[in-house]
């Protein structure tokens, strides 16, 4: 079999199951894991939904919309409730926080609900701030466009308020996480206004599940580095971690 079939092949396997490994691939084919680990390499330049991973290769997915809320709020509750619960531990009584958009950041915005702590908790998140009103904390909507898809503010006004801000810790979200470590978006809005919150916070911690990685999107917003840790579910090889020590950033598995 010619290197060029060889690869077209490997190709067409990733894109049926999602993922392969390279021990199945040097058995499918009859060649040795160093000449996969090569053609692997070589789909993951020729193909940019091909991502290379620990022990093989998977298929990135693209994100070219913010995804209705709502459909995102039923998915991976439990790892979400984990993160959360990781997060609110690193909350102090009387911290001014900022609580990102989306459905991670609403699961530790129930914690904070319920709790005793009296915080002041700046968020863009529609959701978030009706779930505080009943709570001991002190809560400020940064106002904006409303983003009906995701029911968060977003644009200049947002910006502008958050730059006049310092936040003590951040807790963020995420829509896709590719193989350089890079976060991205689809809303070009949110490009500019994460990095805002950054910028005015202590501390800042990147809450995502384990979905969110080996996934594309249009706009680079920052990367893992960028963050005091990023606290997940998705377990990393012991390569990987090396990885990511190397690069800088601190990874906080739950």
């Amino acid at each position: 079999m010619l290197a060029k079939e060889r690869l077209s092949m490997m190709y067409k396997m990733i894109l049926a199951n999602s993922s392969v490994t390279i021990e199945e691939l040097s058995q499918t084919f009859d060649v040795t894991p160093m000449t996969v680990r090569r053609d692997l390499e070589k789909l993951s330049d020729m193909h940019t939904n091909v991502v290379r991973c620990h022990g093989g290769a998977m298929l990135a997915t693209e994100v070219n919309i913010e995804e209705n809320f709502e459909n995102k709020r039923v998915l991976n509750v439990d790892d979400k409730a984990r993160i959360a619960s990781k997060a609110f531990s690193m909350i102090s009584d009387h911290d001014t926080i900022y609580l990102d958009a989306g459905t991670t950041i609403l699961e530790l915005a129930k914690l904070i609900a319920v709790s005793n702590l009296s915080l002041t908790v700046v968020t863009n998140d529609l959701a978030t701030s009706q779930l505080l009103i009943p709570s001991k904390s002190e809560v400020l909507l940064t106002g904006g466009t409303i983003q009906k898809s995701t029911g968060c503010l977003v644009g200049s006004i947002a910006e502008e308020m958050i730059s006049k801000m310092r936040f003590k810790v951040a807790f963020m979200g995420a829509t896709a996480i590719n193989e350089s470590f890079e976060v991205l978006t689809p809303s070009i809005e949110k490009r500019t206004m994460k990095p805002a919150v950054l910028r005015s916070a202590a501390k800042s911690y990147l809450l995502v599940d384990e979905d969110k990685f080996g996934k594309y999107s249009t706009y680079v917003i920052y990367s893992l580095k960028d963050f005091t840790g990023v606290i997940t579910t998705r377990v990393f090889s012991k390569t990987e971690k090396n990885e990511m020590e190397e690069f800088g950033a601190r990874i906080i598995e739950v």
